[in-house]
């Protein structure tokens, strides 16, 4: 009877330190993924910095803009709504830089992707996840630094805004209604599939800025076609710290004051006809 009653512990005992184990083996790997993942994000990220045509056209070139057009026109210390025209101008300079970026750093990462270089990381230990990932933010916190630049220039030659937070606002949104031309980028890629893609939709940006109204205010029709370009959402919702939707023509005069609403469904928009051209795209290269 009593033989029966006991139960045995040995099994139990020996359990619960495997499960401990389990656990901390688990928690290793996470950290060991993370800073694996972070490690070759400032890799990439560092690497970015020293390519020369990537210097070029995403920090000096709309620095170089905003100083031409900025600080050379007679008026760019005038009153603007919630700052001057300087202001007005900086903020459309940063954030075509920042598309730049975004556009032509995610189609070279498309690219060099389906030329086997996610290959060569798993074979240095990194899993797809952690390669993509690193990627990621390597990429979108370079596309910040367009902005920074350019708002730091500014600031240095005269820029104003009517408070503060207005350029830390300002910088923030600038950065962020870029992400779609991320997006525009890896469709170029995926469609292209050459050499060239990243240059022709990099360079293709300079024409749907101008459309836009990133480089200049437009009035008349050029005005009404620009309302549904890929760029005037994102342009008017970077200005709204300072312009609160208020859209000027090359006169000065006011056309109108656009609603918030249609300036992020304008946004939203595009990034959906964007990624269904990276869906299709994608199909298109399983098929072939």
């Amino acid at each position: 009877m009593n033989s029966t009653r006991s139960m045995p512990t040995t099994p139990l005992q020996n359990t619960l330190p495997h499960a401990r184990s389990t656990q901390d083996t688990t928690e290793s790997r996470q950290r060991s993924g993370f800073t694996s993942t972070m490690l070759y994000s400032w890799h990439y990220f560092t690497e970015l910095l020293r390519r020369p045509e990537t210097l070029v056209f995403c920090l000096i070139l709309p620095a170089a803009l905003y100083l031409m057009f900025g600080t050379a026109t007679e008026n760019s210390d005038s009153a603007l709504r919630e700052g001057n025209v300087a202001a007005f101008i900086m903020t459309g300079m940063g954030l075509y830089g920042s598309a730049i970026a975004m556009t032509s750093i995610f189609g070279s990462a498309t690219q060099a992707r389906q030329e086997g270089w996610n290959r060569q990381l798993h074979l240095a230990g990194l899993t797809t996840t952690q390669s993509v990932a690193g990627t990621i933010i390597a990429m979108v916190a370079f596309a910040a630094l367009p902005i920074l630049v350019t708002f730091a220039t500014a600031l240095a030659t005269g820029s104003q805004f009517d408070h503060v937070w207005q350029w830390i606002a300002t910088g923030v949104l600038s950065w962020l209604v870029t992400l779609p031309f991320a997006v525009y980028g890896l469709a170029a890629a995926l469609w292209l599939r050459t050499e060239t893609a990243t240059g022709i939709s990099s360079g293709s940006l300079v024409i749907l800025a101008f459309f836009g109204g990133v480089f200049m205010p437009l009035q008349g029709t050029l005005f009404d076609i620009s309302r549904f370009t890929p760029f005037y959402g994102p342009i008017t919702i970077a200005h709204w710290p300072q312009m609160a939707g208020d859209q000027f023509g090359s006169n000065g005069n006011l056309i109108m004051s656009e609603s918030p609403v249609f300036a992020f469904s304008v946004t939203l928009m595009w990034t959906a006809i964007f990624a269904l051209l990276c869906v299709a795209g994608a199909r298109r290269a399983i098929k072939k």
